[in-house]
C-alpha cells in the first residue's frame, strides 16, 4: 500500500527530477519516517535502540527499518523532520572532524 506522504513526494519530484530510481528512494523515505521517526528520536540511547530494533527484527524475520536507526546510532547524526503542507524536509547532521 502506498501513503499519500509518498504519493505526494513522487508528484512533487517527478518534474523536478529525471532519475526514477531517486524519486522512489525519497518517496519511500519519507513514508518510512511516518512510521519510525517518533519512537527512534525518543529513545535517549541511540545505540541501544538500534541494537533493540536488530533484534527484534531478526526473531519477525520481518523487513528491518534500520536505515535512520542506523544513520543516527552508527552514523553518529542527529535527525530532524519538518512536514509543511507537501513539503517535506529531513536533516541528518552531525559533527565532521577534518584532517
Amino acid at each position: 500500500m502506498v501513503s499519500p506522504t509518498r504519493r505526494i513526494i513522487e508528484a512533487k519530484l517527478g518534474p523536478v527530477l529525471d532519475d526514477e530510481d531517486a524519486i522512489f528512494r525519497v518517496a519511500m523515505t519519507a513514508h518510512e519516517l511516518g512510521r519510525c521517526y517518533a519512537q527512534m528520536n525518543a529513545a535517549a540511547d541511540a545505540m541501544a535502540h538500534y541494537f533493540t530494533l536488530m533484534r527484534e527484527n531478526a526473531k519477525a524475520g520481518a523487513v528491518s527499518r534500520l536505515g535512520l536507526a542506523r544513520v543516527r546510532a552508527e552514523g553518529e547524526m542527529e535527525i530532524e523532520v519538518d512536514i509543511q503542507g507537501s513539503t517535506v524536509k529531513v536533516v541528518a547532521s552531525g559533527v565532521v572532524v577534518r584532517a
